[in-house]
């Protein structure tokens, strides 16, 4: 009869070197993340280029115990915590989830601003605002209405109020902001510009919400300084920022640069805060497949 018996294990140096022989093979080519990561400490740069550009990235924002908090990292989510007669005024089609005792309502704040923003600013002419009734505490949970991060703005840093792009807007605590509309400075500006002849000005206490897709920078100018920026990457800016715009190059350029005829030119002082992926560079990106319309076969 056969007598079954077990291979004999493996000595452990030879699973040792078939592991580094495989590693071997893994390591990383050149011209690759880690090679350039070498390359670029060799070569002594002490400063990112992000920080040599001026720009930087939002602050991680972590939550400190106050009444609200964003999670997620790309398709963000805004948790806030309404007390009694506490307020919290949305763009139509941002709420993820509620308390089971809120009675939305629509709110214009005039029927003459509303239009205004909707005629001339591509905005929505309503907002819906949430009010805690009750003695106990309630939540609201938000979202962008395109896959988007977002971004707190503490509007008592910036008291002669932002200016923002059609649908930059998300959220904001109370009533008490002001929504209204800047005309753009030049002919030239609103045509080419990238902001349409007017766009929406904000002003007041409190904190408000602004989202923008893909990766945001944000940049505080210096009095007199100018950074250019693609029609389509500006978010929102200070007040005091100048907004114009300028050619992007030579005739070749504009027919072949892919950028367009004019891009928008930006002085300080004051905050800009740019976008990988706003909401018009997504639509603009999307509408090609939206316009296919019917089915495709196999």
């Amino acid at each position: 009869s056969e007598v079954a018996f077990d291979p004999p294990p493996v000595p452990r140096s030879v699973l040792k070197s078939d592991q580094e022989a495989g590693m071997a093979e893994m390591r990383p080519m050149k011209g690759s993340v880690p090679n350039q990561l070498a390359m670029g400490a060799a070569g002594g740069y002490t400063t990112t280029p992000l920080s040599v550009s001026g720009f930087a990235l939002p602050p991680a924002v972590q939550w400190a115990g106050g009444t609200w908090e964003i999670i997620g990292d790309d398709s963000q989510v805004l948790v806030t915590i309404l007390k009694q007669n506490e307020e919290l005024i949305t763009e139509p089609g941002s709420l993820l989830s509620s308390g089971g005792y809120f009675e939305p309502t629509i709110v214009m704040g005039g029927m003459g601003a509303g239009c205004k923003r909707s005629c001339c600013a591509g905005e929505s002419c309503f907002r819906v605002a949430y009010k805690n009734n009750l003695p106990a505490e309630q939540t609201v949970t938000l979202t962008p209405s395109y896959p988007a991060k977002i971004i707190p703005l503490d509007m008592a840093q910036h008291p002669g109020g932002v200016n923002l792009t059609r649908a930059a807007w998300m959220s904001s605590f109370g009533r008490q902001h002001e929504f209204d509309l800047a005309q753009a400075p030049s002919c030239l500006a609103a045509c080419c510009g990238g902001q349409g002849c007017f766009y929406t000005t904000l002003k007041g206490p409190g904190m408000t919400f602004v989202n923008a897709g893909g990766t945001a920078l944000k940049r505080t100018l210096a009095p007199g300084e100018v950074v250019v920026v693609d029609t389509m990457a500006l978010v929102a800016w200070e007040s005091t920022v100048q907004i114009d715009v300028q050619t992007v190059g030579g005739f070749m350029m504009m027919c072949c640069g892919g950028s367009g005829c004019f891009n928008t030119k930006l002085t300080g002082p004051g905050l800009i805060i740019v976008a990988s992926m706003s909401g018009d560079r997504m639509r603009t990106a999307y509408m090609p497949y939206t316009q296919q319309g019917g089915g495709g076969g196999g």
